[in-house]
């Protein structure tokens, strides 16, 4: 009797402190999760800053007798590739050569000549007799991890050629090393930009359409700027002029393209007889992009690779037009010249699609405007 008594006794107890933890108040337990509480770290977004745009707008009216024209910049952003565009009338005769020189370790590279353009071809060029600086057809690479801080520009006039009809050259550099890809939100207000003609490549009757996406992308900024009353010559029906702009970009060294960044920029400068501006460029990034839509500036994008709502992969390297941002969507609207019809070249690409896709070709973009912005 007396061991149940012990047994009742010590059951009492245990029962009694355990009690204390299993009927506590709520609003206890509810102030130790608020005191322990994880902190929320919202992610910063870093915007790439790997490219500087430069430009050197030429008056050479003083000097008659000038077959060559240099321009020097001693002291620039750290670079390993160069990007060269010209804006000059094409000539009626001869030719304009095109060289590029870059400087390292306090010391200039040799003079190598990057590109030719005459009144009937247009060609590229490679040289890699510098073990540090190599001229890769579309651009100058620095090699064995060097990198350039200054360049330099030659055009030299030949044959008849005139070198006053040499308007303005720009410079796209790039520190290829501090490239990264955008993975980011963005929540902008909507932009649309009207009035920029869709034309398919597939719309020219030739053999190698399929290769025609960069100067089709020419065409349709050409045709924007052209319906907006800022030059003429250029018919309603744009797909005439597709072909004939083509044959004035293909690249006639034996690449065999018609991709060729810098050829497509000077017959778009030709062709809207010296009323736009014309470059090649790297952008920094979508805040970048969305100025020049916010400017009415449509722009040409090379993406590469995969592109979620596409005609296909762009393994090789496409270009489309952009010309806007949907907030709703949040996707940015596009001319894609790869579709056949009209309503299919119209494409809303996802942001996160469209960033990996435009960074697989480094941002590389098409800039063509009436004025040169407060971007170069």
């Amino acid at each position: 009797m007396k061991n149940k008594i012990i047994f009742i006794l010590s059951f009492l107890i245990i029962y009694s402190a355990n009690s204390k933890v299993l009927f506590r108040r709520p609003n206890k337990r509810v102030s130790v999760q608020k005191k322990y509480k994880k902190k929320v770290i919202t992610k910063k977004y870093v915007d790439n800053n790997f490219s500087h745009a430069y430009s050197k707008i030429i008056n050479l009216y003083e000097d008659l007798n000038k077959k060559t024209y240099i321009w020097l910049e001693n002291n620039c952003a750290n670079f390993t590739e160069l990007i060269l565009s010209w804006n000059a009338i094409r000539p009626k005769k001869g030719k304009y050569s095109f060289f590029v020189s870059a400087k390292y370790n306090n010391r200039w590279s040799n003079w190598a000549k990057i590109s030719e353009w005459t009144d009937r071809s247009q060609k590229t060029f490679s040289s890699s007799k510098n073990n540090f600086v190599h001229t890769k057809h579309v651009r100058l690479e620095m090699q064995r991890n060097k990198k350039a801080n200054g360049f330099r520009v030659k055009v030299l006039a030949a044959g008849g050629a005139n070198i006053r009809n040499l308007r303005a050259l720009f410079v796209s550099t790039s520190d290829m090393n501090k490239f990264i890809f955008e993975k980011r939100s963005f929540n902008n207000k909507t932009v649309i930009i009207k009035g920029v003609p869709k034309v398919s490549q597939w719309s020219v009757k030739h053999y190698r359409a399929k290769d025609f996406c960069s100067p089709t992308s020419t065409t349709m900024l050409l045709g924007y700027y052209s319906r907006k009353g800022l030059f003429n010559g250029m018919s309603k029906k744009l797909s005439e002029h597709i072909k004939k702009i083509a044959s004035k970009v293909h690249d006639d060294s034996y690449l065999d393209i018609y991709g060729s960044w810098p050829l497509n920029i000077a017959q778009a400068f030709d062709c809207s007889k010296g009323k736009l501006f014309c470059r090649v460029e790297r952008l920094n990034g979508i805040n970048h992009l969305y100025d020049f839509l916010k400017k009415k500036v449509p722009v040409a994008v090379s993406v590469r690779g995969y592109l979620k709502g596409g005609f296909k992969r762009y393994d090789n390297g496409h270009f489309i037009v952009v010309v806007g941002w949907d907030n709703k969507r949040k996707a940015l609207l596009c001319i894609d010249p790869a579709f056949a019809t009209e309503k299919k070249m119209l494409r809303a690409y996802n942001l996160k699609d469209f960033l990996r896709a435009w960074g697989t070709s480094r941002n590389l973009a098409y800039i063509i405007e009436s004025k040169i912005g407060r971007n170069i």
